[in-house]
């Protein structure tokens, strides 16, 4: 097999049906943090997520970085511009 023909997990990813990029990755929202959680959910690695009621009411969660997870409460408001991460406004 030639280095041409190796296919990355990413790639193969993006070729399945029915996946592709991560959920949200090209996505554009601004909403309010609803809810802070985190855990160690493989044992291994801390993941933080955050619940955020977007501008239609509909709530979504969203996993983050550890900067952003502390810089954020219940209340505050969350954007995150299409490619980019979420950020705190």
């Amino acid at each position: 097999m030639t280095a041409s023909h190796v296919t990355t997990p990413t790639q193969v990813r993006a070729s399945l049906p029915g996946k592709g990029e991560p959920i949200m990755t090209k996505d554009a929202w601004d909403g309010t943090v609803t809810r802070k959680s985190r855990g160690l959910l493989d044992g291994s690695s801390m993941y933080r997520r955050l619940e955020i009621r977007l501008a239609d009411g509909s709530i979504t969660k969203v996993r983050v970085s550890r900067d952003l997870w502390n810089a954020v409460t219940e209340g505050d408001t969350v954007t995150k511009a299409a490619g980019h991460d979420p950020v705190k406004r």
